[in-house]
């Protein structure tokens, strides 16, 4: 984009934030994707509606990109020098409103921990990661998460992602009393084994590990694996799991079902396409034999009388997703879901 474009662009901005400004006291939910440089644009006035101008604010989504492609006119300056030096370094701004119980954070440049948000009044928290080029030195591993853990006392639901490393400091277990639903997404695949020892979360119900973000899974038995450890102490206290096959071997994976006593809903991701994870002939995968374990056994169709109580005894929905193949984008993804 030519800087004379840009500038002209930014004066059609200008109304058009103050018709917004205008209507501030109405908001109940915002969506701001913001591109670097967006220092001098009028859209940084949106950020800063202070907490008196609204009192019915809900939920703030927040997505931070860089526009990589501008050359030295528009951008002169490193963009997370920008970004560290403007509103979101600790002045106030619409985060800090006691309002807001939601709260979604994405490709953040910055430790979210030292964001000025009003943390104790959130209820849902969502937080995808940092920014992998421009804030390369940032990591959200087990400390950086009892950390925001710790700062969000109340939350019902939380979204975040897991580095393996470095090694949990010892710390206080931190207590989240209201917590039902946990999703994780394991950078490496795993999460550290001793970070369920580290939580208290009375009220989990639902848990979610998603797949993570790169070919080098390794599978791990129950007695390695971090993930099992959580089920081993979560395990009897929830009712929907989320799992990725992948991470376990064959009698990993099992362990960890046999804790799952009173689920109701299991969904399991599993059979990457061929060559996609260096070790999936020791991982644990959808088989007829894992299939026949959390299905009940009858002594005849007629009759219908159990014989074998199946491992997951409570279970009514078994979703599960799997890929196979070899077509050019990576192989076909098939999606069911089964109700008993």
């Amino acid at each position: 984009m030519e800087k004379g474009c840009m500038r002209e662009e930014l004066r059609y901005l200008e109304g058009l934030v103050e018709i917004l400004l205008a209507s501030t006291a109405r908001w109940k939910e915002v969506l701001f994707r913001f591109t670097l440089p967006f220092v001098d644009t009028p859209l940084r006035r949106l950020m800063l509606v202070q907490p008196s101008e609204n009192a019915i604010l809900r939920k703030v989504e927040l997505e931070i990109h860089v526009a990589l492609s501008y050359s030295e006119p528009e951008m002169p300056h490193d963009p997370l020098e920008l970004w560290q030096t403007d509103w979101m370094h600790g002045g106030p701004s619409i985060l800090m409103h006691d309002s807001i119980r939601m709260l979604h954070l994405n490709w953040l440049m910055q430790d979210i921990t030292n964001m000025a948000v009003n943390w104790p009044s959130l209820t849902h928290l969502e937080f995808r990661g940092y920014h992998d080029i421009i804030a390369p030195s940032l990591h959200f591993g087990p400390n950086e998460a009892l950390k925001l853990l710790k700062l969000c006392r109340n939350l019902l639901t939380c979204s975040i992602p897991m580095e393996c490393n470095p090694p949990v400091v010892a710390t206080e277990p931190i207590t989240v009393a209201f917590l039902e639903e946990l999703s994780i997404t394991p950078r490496s695949y795993d999460i550290p084994t001793n970070f369920a020892s580290l939580v208290i979360f009375p009220s989990l119900r639902k848990l979610a590990i998603n797949e993570g973000s790169g070919p080098d899974c390794i599978p791990h038995d129950h007695g390695e694996s971090g993930i099992a450890h959580f089920i081993e102490r979560f395990g009897d206290q929830l009712t929907d799991v989320k799992l990725h096959t992948p991470t376990f071997t064959p009698t990993g994976l099992d362990h960890c079902l046999r804790h799952l006593t009173n689920v109701v809903r299991l969904e399991l991701h599993s059979n990457p396409p061929c060559g996609y994870y260096r070790n999936l002939p020791d991982a644990a995968t959808l088989t007829p034999q894992m299939f026949a374990r959390i299905t009940p056994g009858y002594e005849s169709r007629s009759r219908g009388h159990l014989v074998e109580v199946p491992v997951l005894p409570k279970l009514e929905v078994v979703a599960f997703r799997f890929c196979g193949g070899k077509e050019k984008r990576g192989g076909r993804t098939s999606y069911f879901e089964l109700k008993t």
